[in-house]
């Protein structure tokens, strides 16, 4: 059975060892004693070399990690489904939204558990789409490079223009965005809060000079995003509290590892155990507590791939790349690549009910990983 959280156990093909090996070579061989050469001559000498390969052989496979080991990676829609989906989205309903699909200029798919369609007619007006989000009411916000968006009830309606680096909910009714200014020439974007209140939906810019940046919401509330020389947080309750003339407070960390994750095409978060995971287009990094510095992960583990990461219920963390997808934790990593049914994939989008979904340029697939099935 797949246990995220730790390696999992492979099945036995061959557990001789020690007094088992003597027992193999018996049962294989019954002639040949333990203690004793076989006559020259004998039939026992000459299959000897052949008895010999064939118990090294078996007793070499559990050492090959992971061969001929196979994980139900499911294909789902026909042959109309969008493929190499760049920007999944599962709403509180179950439903699953898709944005930045290959041949697909613009626009926005709906999938409702048996069919495929586009729910709204010039949602190819939106540009390239960044991010989603939902609201109380069951509104789709949507962040691109023009503007950001809400679809209501087939009714798309613009917000607020300018690029967006991507929109994440903080608090119900409460959203965070990077927008990008609308001053020619202006180097860096302002961070603006989306909130309803008796009027209806309003944007405020809260911090001005602000990094073009995606954000992440840790299990203590903290908003966490990429900046210059490491990483920066905010509290939730100061961003909700912040009135107009307030300063707000931002928590600076260095992370010194060779790359600067203050851009829209990076993320940081932070896991329930408080480490802080990094990852890039290109690799992944990580720094846990009473760790004097962060910890890349080599290229056998994050190669280059979309600019995701996911927390199992258990801990695990999943870090989809596009050859391959890893699972686990810090020294304790499981990596799937096509040898074990992993589909040539890019982005990913982890499911409410545990269920990992995989947008590649092959089709959208399922890996159930919290069944912990594996198979030969």
């Amino acid at each position: 059975m797949l246990n995220l959280g730790r390696q999992p156990k492979m099945r036995p093909m061959c557990k001789a060892t020690g007094l088992r090996n003597r027992r193999l070579v018996r049962l294989l061989y019954p002639d040949l004693g333990m203690n004793r050469s076989p006559d020259r001559n004998s039939p026992t000498r000459r299959l000897t070399g052949f008895t010999v390969t064939l118990i090294g052989l078996l007793l070499a496979l559990p050492a090959i990690e992971g061969f001929a080991q196979q994980y139900p990676f499911i294909p789902i829609g026909g042959p109309d489904a969008p493929k190499g989906c760049l920007i999944p989205f599962q709403d509180t309903r179950g439903g699953l939204w898709l944005a930045e699909c290959e041949g697909q200029t613009g626009g926005l798919f709906y999938f409702d558990g048996s069919r495929f369609f586009s729910p709204v007619k010039g949602s190819s007006m939106m540009g390239t789409v960044s991010g989603m989000a939902e609201d109380t009411d069951g509104g789709l916000w949507i962040s691109s490079d023009s503007g950001l968006y809400r679809l209501y009830n087939s009714g798309l309606r613009l917000i607020r223009k300018g690029a967006v680096a991507g929109i994440a909910q903080i608090a119900p009714d409460v959203f965070l965005a990077a927008v990008e200014k609308q001053v020619k020439g202006a180097p860096d974007a302002e961070l603006v809060r989306i909130s309803n209140d008796r009027v209806g939906w309003r944007t405020e810019a809260i911090l001005d000079s602000f990094p073009y940046v995606q954000f992440s919401l840790d299990h203590n509330g903290s908003i966490l995003y990429g900046c210059p020389g490491g990483f920066c947080e905010l509290r939730t309750n100061d961003v909700i509290r912040w009135v107009p003339g307030t300063a707000l407070a931002v928590q600076h960390h260095e992370a010194s590892i060779g790359y600067d994750y203050a851009t829209d095409a990076s993320l940081v978060s932070r896991d329930r155990l408080r480490c802080v995971w990094m990852r890039s287009g290109f690799e992944a990094s990580y720094q846990c507590p009473g760790d004097g510095k962060p910890t890349t992960l080599p290229k056998t583990i994050a190669a280059r791939g979309p600019t995701m990461l996911f927390e199992m219920s258990d801990g695990s963390m999943i870090i989809p790349s596009y050859s391959q997808l890893a699972i686990g934790r810090p020294g304790r990593f499981r990596v799937l690549g096509a040898i074990n049914g992993f589909p040539s994939s890019g982005p990913a989008l982890l499911l409410h009910d545990g269920t990992l979904l995989l947008t590649g340029s092959t089709g959208l697939h399922i890996a159930p990983l919290q069944s912990r099935m594996e198979f030969w």
